[in-house]
């Protein structure tokens, strides 16, 4: 009787582990099918169980799909625990998350939190071409800042976005 006691202590922490990966691994594979609602139901199971290495992951990934299935409100609010989750952990990787949120934050018309957020994203990785067009839109079309809008269009082409240069034709000139 103790042994097999012991074996099943051994054991169900393994099975709880192997079906927190199907969950992950489900909600990915839901994911890259594009079944999105699938995905989250997934997704939550791993934030639930609080599976340690796919709580971000999971959590990021749960984001998109909203943001996909157009819930923006709900991808807005997978954005911000992920950000206080990864601040705490000092990721490299807030600079993709600030600028999805502020993508997010743009399209709900909220545009000085979107150029705050581009602008949190670029002062962390300072050659995102990406997050200087996206400021750069906000400022020109929302914000009435057009000379800085300019500026970074004018960066955002220097990196490498050849349509921020048709952007300055149409609106820096």
């Amino acid at each position: 009787m103790k042994n097999i006691l012991i074996i099943l202590i051994l054991i169900i922490p393994s099975l709880n582990m192997k079906s927190q990966n199907n969950y992950f691994e489900k909600g990915m594979a839901n994911y890259e099918s594009k079944n999105y609602a699938a995905a989250i139901g997934e997704l939550t199971k791993v934030i639930e169980t609080e599976e340690k290495g796919d709580v971000m992951s999971a959590l990021y990934i749960r984001a998109e799909c909203k943001n996909k299935l157009e819930d923006f409100r709900g991808a807005l609010l997978d954005y911000n625990t992920l950000l206080h989750i990864v601040r705490e952990e000092e990721s490299k990787d807030l600079a993709v998350i600030y600028l999805d949120r502020g993508r997010i934050k743009a399209i709900l018309e909220d545009h000085i939190g979107a150029e705050t957020d581009f602008s949190k994203a670029i002062k962390l990785k300072n050659s995102y071409a990406e997050a200087y067009i996206n400021r750069g839109i906000i400022r020109n079309s929302f914000l009435n800042k057009i000379e800085l809008g300019c500026m970074d269009f004018s960066r955002a082409g220097e990196l490498g976005i050849t349509k921020a240069y048709e952007f300055i034709k149409n609106y820096c000139n």
